[in-house]
């Protein structure tokens, strides 16, 4: 059954957030209404790529924290309403004990998998992986009060476009399998290091070393993460996996990005 819910809430929504989204989608929709993509040049080709990625990775830094608000409050019982209807006579609490119920049920769904699922469209497994990434790269609440992500560099990262959500979930799994064995301190110069890796920044720990400044894709990434894994914590490498400093290796593209004149990807 579909959740009981309009799909369109702008139609009644005074959230101006929400409003200012929605108008972003007509806009983007207007400004692509007209293209070609077949037409544009190869810079253009290249450019309205980069911008389109940039615009998504913006959007799906807020979906993760969008996903995981409603999970959240399809997980949980109001326990306030649910005291104030417990104090209420029979006929009261039949009336307002609905407002204790999750979010999720108060909707006619099993669960906020369900819920959200249905009403985004979107499989139960990328559901669970937007879920499982913000459980340390997200907002997480305690008392209705926001807590400090696990990494909050990485959390900062995807909230602000700068990382894909497939970057951040490979910077997540080596900061986790590094997280038993190292210090504080080096877990968290792993993890400025490859945010900035994985966005292209220069900060003191790439600066200097090749290919700063060049945003890695998730597999040099997981490189990375295998010649940190080597470096500070050997006993946990996988075996017969070679480590890779952060170089250039596999990445065509420092050419185009740079001006120079690169030879083609073989």
């Amino acid at each position: 059954m579909a959740p009981m819910f309009m799909e369109n809430p702008s139609d009644v929504s005074v959230n101006p957030t929400i409003v200012a989204v929605e108008q972003a989608r007509e806009a983007l929709l207007a400004a692509l209404g007209g293209v070609s993509f077949g037409l544009l040049g190869d810079d253009e080709s290249l450019s309205m790529l980069l911008a389109l990625e940039g615009v998504g990775r913006v959007v799906d830094g807020a979906r993760v924290l969008s996903t995981t608000d409603v999970l959240r409050r399809s997980e949980y019982f109001d326990e306030s309403v649910a005291k104030t209807a417990a104090a209420m006579t029979a006929d009261q609490t039949e009336v307002e004990a609905a407002g204790a119920v999750s979010l999720a049920r108060r909707l006619g769904c099993r669960s906020g998998l369900v819920l959200v699922s249905t009403l985004a469209r979107l499989s139960r497994s990328e559901v669970r992986q937007r879920a499982s990434l913000s459980k340390t790269a997200g907002e997480r609440m305690l008392l209705g009060r926001p807590l400090t992500p696990t990494y909050p560099v990485v959390g900062e990262a995807v909230q602000g476009g700068l990382l894909g959500v497939e970057q951040a979930r490979v910077i997540v799994k080596v900061l986790d399998g590094l997280r038993p064995s190292v210090l504080v301190d080096d877990l968290d110069r792993v993890e400025r290091s490859l945010v900035a890796s994985g966005s292209g920044a220069i900060t003191p720990e790439t600066e200097g070393l090749p290919g700063a400044g060049i945003a890695f894709a998730p597999e040099l990434l997981r490189q990375q993460g295998i010649a940190w894994q080597a470096r500070l914590a050997p006993d946990g490498s996988a075996p017969g996996e070679a480590a890779v400093e952060n170089g250039t290796a596999g990445s065509p593209l420092v050419g185009w990005r740079t001006g120079a004149t690169a030879s083609p990807a073989g």
